[in-house]
């Protein structure tokens, strides 16, 4: 029952990104772990699915491709201008441990202050916290056991609370 709730959920808040962002010249880009980028055009996007352990990526042509979850290392909705910050910043911001308990940190930001949202599979908003360093950690203990997506900007990566 968890799982159905976990997968409905991560369908609602990737469609609520999408929905958001509009479709017009936009795109679902996925960063694999083999650091490999799957672009999806939304225009072309009818819906995403999940199973157990895999994202479903139906298009309108009726096509469906399959995704393991373990393999999505983060992903966001990006313009089309090729300027995309997965590929082109190398030094882009990434959050660890992945699989944390008390705390996560953050490196690699960009200079200047970033409004940090964790949200929960059920796109509830259960953390929100204004960082400036160019390394910070946040208290997560507070947290349920469970997969979240902490977005800053446009971009989103999961983790896990242990």
């Amino acid at each position: 029952m968890q799982m159905k709730h976990l997968k409905s959920s991560l369908v609602m808040l990737l469609l609520l990104g999408a929905v958001l962002l509009s479709a017009q010249n936009k795109e679902l880009a996925i960063l694999l772990g083999d650091q490999s980028v799957t672009r999806i055009s939304l225009d072309n996007l009818q819906k995403i699915t999940f199973d157990a352990t895999t994202m479903q990526i139906h298009l309108n042509s009726g096509e469906v491709s399959g995704i393991p979850m373990g393999d999505i290392r983060y992903f966001n909705f990006d313009s089309k201008t090729g300027l995309n910050p997965m590929v082109a910043n190398e030094a882009s911001w990434s959050v660890y441990p992945t699989r944390a308990a008390d705390w996560i940190s953050f490196s690699s930001l960009d200079e200047g202050s970033h409004q940090v949202k964790i949200y929960s599979v059920s796109g509830q908003l259960v953390h929100e916290q204004l960082i400036s360093n160019s390394e910070v950690q946040i208290q997560i203990n507070h947290l349920n056991k469970g997969i979240y997506v902490v977005r800053i900007g446009n971009r989103a990566l999961k983790f896990v609370k242990e």
